[in-house]
């Protein structure tokens, strides 16, 4: 005889056939499984025993599982992560019998195929926007084959960009849609150009407030371009000298280049003297004491947020001739940044040196910087080509500096030095070029003083918010 029953007790338990006569001798198989008792109507896995008795009584037994699957498995979808670009989910489920692991899968709900989730349900989406929520969808297989319905996750949003993508993506007013030198250029009038930008505390970045500034460009890289929106100050003093002399006896074996000159040096936290004022020697910018939060410490926060830049710098000269490297925006940048030979000016002997030994402009490594002449040109007109800064190397003209410096966006201040010497002249000194509202002169002796806006480079990894408006400028968080 014979019994199927739930209990390897023998026929006993919840459920049991009770003893039955084997109908052959010997038994078949299919004479046993002829006859079978109720299960339990229930979803899982079921583990029923074959108990079979000789006519001695002696016994043996088998088990087999069974499991029984009436229901679909049930999934769940978390939010876990997000990139500028992607969005991962956890995609999880319920069910009797589990879930299958290897079966766990994800996608946008605009799209038609499917992503495959890893083993612990983890499951990205990619080639997403930045800063854009979307409905990410899961479902999911249970271990009879038996698939769940489609969940979705809603509002998953990819993060905002950082740096200069996000401006990009802000299409603030008067960012060109091509690249203008080196980088995407905020260009046109006060207002024409939302580029406010500022440092932290939103209670602070009121227009004439020192942590206000300007965009002048994003790179392609997505480094920000900044400048200050008013020029520095020490105490009550707001010019200074591009250097503390002019004389060739000093700046003729180069100890008054853009790297060696005072103001580079005060700029950049490397001055190490007590004397303030316009030919003093104390930091008037980084580590300085009126800017805490350019503080070079290790802790400052603001600071590790600008990069390290290599700067063109060299000598450019126009002095009482006609520049015709200088009529344009994109001559005089590929002139600045070291394409295309420039002229020294005057060499020591008084006369000019030959074509052929002009020199290129040369490089320096440091995190502060000033304007260039080619920042000031490509910022007034999207017509970066055409003839239009002719006269602005001319010693009497005032077309340029009356004319269009006292309209365009980056006229800031009355005043103000770039970082390009313009060389030596037959009388033997030096001078700098500076920009300046309702004057013709648009040079200066090196020694003499005007208004300093420093420029630097912000990471491509700041986190930002704001639409670059004056009420509601990019707001740098810590």
């Amino acid at each position: 005889s014979y019994c199927i029953s739930n209990s390897s007790s023998g026929c006993t338990g919840t459920i049991n056939s009770g003893w039955l006569d084997a109908p052959g001798t010997p038994p078949s198989s299919t004479a046993l499984t002829r006859t079978t008792p109720t299960i339990e109507n229930t979803d899982g896995s079921k583990k029923m025993y074959l108990h079979i008795k000789d006519k001695a009584n002696n016994t043996a037994s088998s088990n087999a599982s069974i499991i029984l699957d009436k229901t679909n498995p049930t999934a769940k979808i978390s939010f876990k992560s997000a990139t500028e670009t992607s969005i991962t989910v956890t995609v999880s489920g319920t069910d009797t019998n589990g879930i299958d692991t290897s079966k766990m899968y994800c996608r946008k709900s605009e799209v038609s195929s499917w992503t495959k989730a890893n083993s612990n349900g983890t499951c990205t989406v990619t080639n997403l926007s930045p800063g854009t929520s979307y409905t990410i969808q899961a479902y999911v297989y249970d271990k009879t084959g038996r698939t769940s319905s489609v969940v979705n996750g809603t509002n998953y949003k990819t993060a905002d960009p950082t740096g200069g993508k996000y401006v990009q993506s802000k299409n603030p007013k008067g960012l060109s849609s091509k690249v203008l030198g080196d980088m995407y250029r905020f260009v046109g009038t006060k207002d024409d150009v939302d580029n406010y930008i500022c440092f932290g505390n939103g209670a602070k970045c009121n227009e004439t407030d020192d942590y206000m500034y300007r965009i002048i460009g994003v790179t392609e890289t997505g480094e920000m371009k900044l400048i200050k929106n008013t020029p520095i100050k020490e105490g009550s003093v707001s010019n200074f000298r591009w250097h503390d002399s002019d004389s060739s006896s000093l700046c003729d074996n180069g100890s008054c280049t853009w790297p060696n000159s005072s103001i580079f040096k005060r700029l950049n936290g490397t001055s190490s003297g007590s004397s303030t004022g316009a030919s003093g020697n104390t930091n008037l910018f980084v580590n300085s004491s009126a800017y805490s939060y350019m503080s070079s410490s290790s802790s400052n926060v603001w600071y590790k947020k600008i990069s390290d830049h290599s700067w063109w710098y060299g000598d450019i000269f126009y002095w009482s001739r006609s520049c015709p490297l200088c009529d344009t925006a994109d001559k005089v940048y590929l002139m600045e940044t070291g394409a295309q030979a420039v002229d020294q000016g005057y060499n020591s002997s008084g006369s000019y040196p030959s074509a052929s030994v002009w020199p290129k402009t040369q490089k320096v490594d440091a995190k502060i910087g000033l304007p260039y002449i080619h920042d000031y040109y490509y910022s007034y007109s999207l017509n970066y080509t055409t003839n239009l800064f002719a006269n602005c190397w001319s010693t009497s003209s005032t077309d340029c500096s009356v004319g269009w410096l006292s309209t365009r966006w980056s006229g800031n201040a009355a005043s103000d030095w770039t970082m390009i010497r313009l060389g030596r002249n037959a009388s033997g000194v030096y001078y700098a070029w500076g920009f300046f509202k309702g004057s013709p002169s648009d040079r200066l002796l090196t020694s003499w003083t005007t208004s300093v806006s420093p420029v630097f480079y912000l990471l491509n990894t700041v986190k930002l918010k704001g639409s670059g408006t004056l009420s509601d400028p990019f707001i740098v968080q810590a």
